[in-house]
């Protein structure tokens, strides 16, 4: 699937996503887990798909499943699969149509149209201002998004990948056959030794670096770095 061949058309978001503001709650009046029986905590961070963490799931105001979540100061969009609640500053973009597939393209579209327009800190990603921005989205037949195509192009993307993650793996398992469990180290049975009774010793020729032309051949010196 071709982006290029595709026809594109130009959107005001808020007419074809619906934009709400997210209830905030604050990390300090939730409970951390560990484990998947919680539900994620998304906040104005730009890591780890905006999941700051999984807390005890409550009696809170969710945000929807298959929707795209957004910050005033992280100004970037994260698709968010699962229900899940969020800090403070934190809007959602919701659509039916929504799902694994098109959010991920949607996310990918909707990051790249705000690439260089300065939101941030001093000039958040609020939910009123997203709602006046424009996006380009590919259209089918009727001159709507096509998020059919979206999902299918998506699709093709993750299912390569897995192919390349697959053969990688096939051939590194190939590569350990052979491997053999050994005791923990800790339970290894420890000696002293004089380390010139077990190594060869020798004493390097000295080379003035100064004398030296710039090749493909390591200079080892008396340095803490790089080796």
């Amino acid at each position: 699937m071709n982006l290029e061949n595709k026809k594109w058309k130009v959107f005001l978001i808020s007419d074809e996503f619906k934009i709400s503001n997210s209830k905030p709650y604050h990390k300090t009046s939730l409970k951390e887990i560990k484990g998947k029986n919680g539900i994620s905590y998304v906040t104005r961070t730009n890591l780890n798909n905006g999941v700051e963490s999984i807390v005890e799931d409550n009696d809170y105001k969710k945000n929807q499943p298959n929707s795209i979540a957004f910050g005033a100061e992280n100004a970037t969009f994260f698709y968010q699969p699962n229900e899940y609640i969020t800090g403070n500053k934190m809007y959602n973009l919701t659509h039916k149509k929504i799902n694994k597939y098109s959010g991920l393209f949607l996310q990918t579209i909707l990051n790249q149209s705000i690439a260089g327009c300065g939101f941030g800190y001093g000039k958040g990603l609020t939910g009123s201002r997203v709602e006046r921005r424009q996006v380009s989205l590919p259209i089918n037949e009727l001159g709507e998004p096509d998020f059919d195509f979206m999902e299918s192009y998506m699709k093709e993307i993750i299912e390569n990948k897995s192919k390349i993650y697959n053969e990688y793996l096939l051939k590194r398992i190939e590569r350990i056959k052979n491997f053999k469990i050994v005791e923990h180290i800790n339970e290894k049975k420890w000696k002293e030794f004089k380390i010139l009774d077990i190594f060869n010793h020798t004493k390097g020729d000295q080379n003035q670096m100064s004398s030296l032309l710039v090749g493909n051949i390591p200079l080892v010196s008396a340095k803490n770095g790089n080796n």
